[in-house]
């Protein structure tokens, strides 16, 4: 009964001092704290990952487009036609001074609902989904520029 009483009193002093931030073997060793992160020079918007400065995309970032992505946060445009029902859906996956390049994430909503897709593409790079097609028109750093055409029914 001694050895549990002993182990007892072991592990609750343990956990006070651990709990207590106290180091059991180094008493007189200050606290250290982790410095505050700090957020990394190549995330943009909403945590999309952007590399460099628009100066790196060189005549991939024009700046011209009907629409703008910036956010890896999905979004619909009121100005694009819905399409039997269907709104299209653009999120920013990434931008890259390499290439350079973009990844979207399109996505459909409404009574046909497709699933999303990705498309990873350089400026004049298209792709459809369902009835629209998006052309990628500029790349810069903090933003991906599109058009969007639609087939008539």
């Amino acid at each position: 009964m001694g050895d549990r009483r002993v182990l007892t009193s072991a592990v609750v002093m343990i956990t006070a001092s651990l709990l207590s931030g106290c180091s059991l073997l180094e008493h007189d060793s200050p606290v250290e704290s982790s410095p505050a992160p700090t957020p990394n020079e190549g995330s943009g918007p909403t945590g999309v990952h952007v590399e460099g400065d628009d100066e790196e995309f060189g005549d991939a970032c024009t700046t011209e487009g009907d629409y703008t992505v910036d956010s890896s946060v999905e979004r619909s445009f009121e100005e694009i036609p819905e399409v039997d029902g269907a709104e299209l859906r653009v999120a920013l996956g990434y931008a890259a001074s390499d290439g350079p390049s973009a990844r979207l994430y399109l996505s459909a909503t409404g009574p046909s609902s497709a699933a999303p897709e990705q498309f990873d593409g350089s400026v004049g790079d298209a792709h459809a989904i369902e009835d629209w097609t998006v052309t990628i028109t500029s790349i810069c750093a903090d933003e991906v520029r599109f058009d969007v055409a639609t087939e008539a029914p």
